[in-house]
């Protein structure tokens, strides 16, 4: 249990870290839980769209 709990921390660490550096960057994190089961994060790098 002990060891479970630790790996959802650490898990929520890392996506709280990758979510920074993608705004940092002004790229879009995006997650998800697709119905099949698992998990999925997609990176977006492309330039941000500008007005103007």
């Amino acid at each position: 249990m002990k060891a479970r709990i630790l790996a959802n921390l650490l898990a929520n660490a890392t996506l709280t870290i990758a979510a920074g550096q993608a705004a940092v960057l002004g790229a879009r994190l995006a997650f998800a839980n697709p119905q099949e089961g698992g998990a999925l994060a997609e990176l977006d790098l492309s330039p941000a769209e500008t007005t103007g």
